[in-house]
């Protein structure tokens, strides 16, 4: 989606557009009747408003949805001769802002990353009016001693112009390359950061692993992660999703040869009563259970799905949004039928409470970003209030979760439940980190790191294997 916006292969047809209306005009073929452009206007107007208040910023953009507001703007400049067009948008106030556009396009957008980034979060509103203010000044700034002698120069002074301009040009594409081949300027941020820096992995043993999981070589394909250590008696598969995945990393680094186990995924429990939506999600489930229950070696199924799979949350904190009171029942049955299929085979079945969520740890960063202490008075990042939390708030927004956990356990009471939470908080304190001792507990996004999947290995393989004997 992000490739969608940037890439003008995805979104040629616009600028065509454009190019295209440029044409009529300098043609003098955009003579439309005075009724015609009334209802151009007009209803280009509609479609541009209709886009403003309809499109959510979930919506997928660009796409089929880019018609609604690229073909009202087409439709508005048409329609030159009518009223909205010459009393309106002729106006000298929008006409001076229609000269700024495009230096207000290209300072706005700096000036509000560049405050979010220093604040760790989105800033006050007052603050984002003064910018705007700013990018407004910066704009007209711009367009007056940049833009306005470039388009006027001609002869010698045209062609420096270009050439300076191609070199610089030529100097930031080179150098954003590198950058981004470098993946950052690392020394900038890393000092600052909340913890060591070489504990900010995920899987970094991944190759040690084999894509093997007991699935048919021809149904490998269809899962996101089918992986083990290659023993051919696996005791325990574990199943889910991301989760999983990252939880895994840490169990097979630290059970011995005894401990054999598989992880298959990306997996969800069906759907009680209803069939998938995804058909492709439906075979993975089927095949995923199929192969814990028809492999005898196995006798503990360990189920590691994310919350958000489970509940709709609130992304930035990780907490349950909405009514959860049909889900629940809901998934306690759905949960519950695939237990009661395992048990019935004789396998024991493990359920691992999620973690707390946390920002990406790459955003926990604060202190002075330069090496003078007079500039860093001013550029000086805030740290990121939701790098640490309490506790009882994870516990409080977690809370229809816990409950649903707590039900499943009743429902089933064969099932044993693991909750990693006493071990990436600290009870005693009532906090919840994103470090521990230094060391980075999360790497990307809401998943553990190595560090963390190491530490809950340790503390779940004794469980595995108490119930595998």
């Amino acid at each position: 989606m992000t490739a969608d916006f940037y890439s003008p292969l995805s979104r040629f047809w616009e600028l065509a557009l454009g190019a295209a209306l440029a044409y009529r005009s300098l043609h003098k073929k955009l003579d439309f009747e005075a009724a015609y452009s009334q209802i151009l206007s007009w209803v280009g107007l509609g479609a541009i408003l209709i886009s403003i208040v309809a499109l959510k910023s979930t919506d997928p953009f660009p796409g089929a949805l880019a018609l609604l507001p690229t073909l009202g703007t087409a439709c508005l400049i048409s329609g030159q001769a009518s009223w909205l067009n010459k009393r309106v948008l002729a106006s000298r106030v929008l006409v001076w802002f229609g000269l700024i556009s495009y230096p207000l396009y290209l300072w706005h957008w700096p000036l509000l990353s560049f405050a979010r980034i220093m604040e760790s979060e989105t800033p006050s509103t007052s603050a984002r009016l003064w910018l705007i203010a700013s990018a407004v000044v910066l704009a007209w700034l711009t367009y007056r001693f940049v833009e306005r002698p470039v388009r006027t120069s001609s002869g010698p002074r045209a062609r420096r112009y270009v050439l300076v301009m191609c070199i610089i040009m030529s100097l930031l594409f080179a150098t954003g390359i590198a950058i981004r081949k470098m993946h950052g300027l690392k020394f900038r941020f890393h000092s600052k950061m909340a913890g060591d820096i070489s504990t900010l992995t995920l899987g970094h043993d991944r190759s040690a692993l084999k894509n093997a999981c007991g699935v048919p070589d021809d149904q490998v394909l269809l899962f996101q992660f089918c992986l083990s250590r290659g023993g051919k008696t696996p005791r325990f598969a574990m199943i889910g999703d991301s989760k999983a995945e990252a939880l895994f990393y840490g169990i097979a680094r630290e059970s011995g040869p005894e401990m054999e186990g598989i992880l298959i995924g990306s997996v969800m429990p069906p759907r009680h009563g209803a069939p998938e939506p995804d058909a492709r999600q439906r075979t993975r489930n089927q095949l995923a259970f199929q192969t814990a229950l028809e492999n005898p070696s196995i006798s503990v199924v360990v189920l590691v799905i994310a919350l958000r799979s489970t509940f709709a949350i609130d992304p930035a904190t990780g907490f349950v949004t909405g009514d959860t009171g049909t889900a629940t029942t809901n998934w306690i049955e759905a949960y519950s039928d695939v237990i009661q299929q395992l048990e019935q085979q004789g396998k024991r079945v493990i359920f691992v409470i999620d973690n707390p969520t946390f920002p990406d740890p790459r955003s926990c960063i604060e202190g002075g970003l330069t090496s003078s202490p007079g500039l860093n008075r001013i550029l000086r990042r805030r740290p990121n209030a939701r790098c640490t939390i309490s506790l009882s708030e994870h516990l409080e927004g977690t809370g229809a979760y816990r409950d649903f956990v707590n039900a499943l356990g009743k429902a089933n009471p064969q099932l044993t439940t693991y909750d990693p939470t006493p071990l990436l908080c600290n009870v005693d304190r009532d906090t919840c980190s994103i470090t521990r001792d230094g060391k980075f507990l999360y790497s990307y996004s809401d998943h553990i790191s190595d560090y963390a999947n190491s530490l809950i290995a340790k503390d779940l393989l004794p469980i595995i294997g108490r119930l595998a004997n």
